[in-house]
């Protein structure tokens, strides 16, 4: 017997963008997470420790004030099923975005005397 179950869970990402339009960014982090807090509380790990990377004065008051009022927004959002991200422009003018999306897991349930496998299956984004 398997049936299948859809979940939300919510996609981290981080993405450092170099100056220069033609150069490829870099991929500096990706989680799924189960729950919105989960995946806030690594944002604002990731932000407030981010400032040793080299930005400016005005750059990391924005991520202080980020961590400490922004995230509140951010979790209301998720929670409303809207994505939320925060953007900062280091020094040697890189931009550095932290995004994190509500997105859908189908998870198929496999039962065979008993024993049940769970597996996450990444549903396609839809249009409206």
């Amino acid at each position: 017997m398997s049936y299948n179950v859809a979940r939300t869970c919510y996609r981290f990402e981080c993405l450092s963008l170099p100056p220069d339009p033609g150069a490829l960014g870099d991929l500096r982090a990706l989680h799924t997470f189960e729950n919105a807090r989960d995946a806030i509380r690594a944002m604002r790990i990731q932000v407030r420790t981010f400032h040793m990377a080299g930005l400016n004065p005005r750059e990391i008051a924005h991520a202080l004030n980020w961590t400490e009022n922004g995230c509140v927004q951010a979790v209301a959002a998720l929670d409303r099923g809207e994505p939320c991200s925060l953007s900062l422009i280091t020094t040697h003018g890189d931009l550095i975005e932290w995004q994190i999306r509500p997105i859908k897991l189908l998870a198929t349930v496999e039962s065979s005397e008993g024993d049940a496998t769970l597996r996450p299956i990444p549903l396609p984004e839809l249009s409206a």
